[in-house]
């Protein structure tokens, strides 16, 4: 998945307030090796709404059940909330700026954005809490 896939992304819901879910399905696709299409994304989105694992507005309720459905495995059991970075390879990462939150995915020392990372707003985000998924 490229990074910036949320800015014009066809669904609504997930084109406003996806970022955590683009993160998981960037997780998921590294773990599977596999690019999503659109259609894909977003009929996972619906199955993830169906289980009762996010809302229609693309809160996400159980991280690791998302992961586990997307890759359709049951690896994760787990996720945290911590403050500090944690020890892995892979974890998300929450921003914070004046008004607003953002979820974008840390991976072995890359950043993936689902909202284009040279916008202009992107500069004043900080991060606040890191999701650790196992």
């Amino acid at each position: 998945m490229k990074q910036g896939i949320q800015t014009d992304f066809p669904h609504e819901e997930l084109r406003k307030y996806g970022c955590y879910f683009f993160c998981l399905v960037k997780w998921a696709s590294k773990i599977m090796d596999k690019d999503f299409t659109e259609g894909e994304i977003i009929a996972l989105f619906d199955a993830a709404m169906e289980a009762e694992l996010v809302r229609k507005n693309a809160l996400v309720f159980n991280p690791s059940q998302v992961l586990n459905l997307i890759i359709g495995k049951n690896i994760f059991r787990s996720t945290s909330i911590v403050k500090q970075p944690p020890n892995r390879n892979i974890y998300i990462i929450y921003l914070q700026k004046p008004g607003y939150g953002h979820f974008v995915l840390f991976d072995r020392g890359e950043i993936y954005d689902p909202l284009d990372p040279e916008r202009p707003g992107a500069a004043r985000y900080v991060p606040v809490s890191y999701r650790e998924i196992f």
